[in-house]
């Protein structure tokens, strides 16, 4: 499966931190498989 995860906040900007680690909370809860693939750790 291929998911587009758009990170848009209206009242400001995320830091890369933070869209780092709402990224790798989805992956965990969607993935699938034996590797597992984060980004902010």
């Amino acid at each position: 499966m291929l998911l587009r995860l758009v990170l848009q906040p209206l009242d400001r900007t995320l830091t890369d931190r933070e869209a780092n680690a709402l990224r790798d909370r989805v992956y965990l809860a969607l993935h699938r498989g034996e590797v597992v693939e984060l980004i902010a750790g």
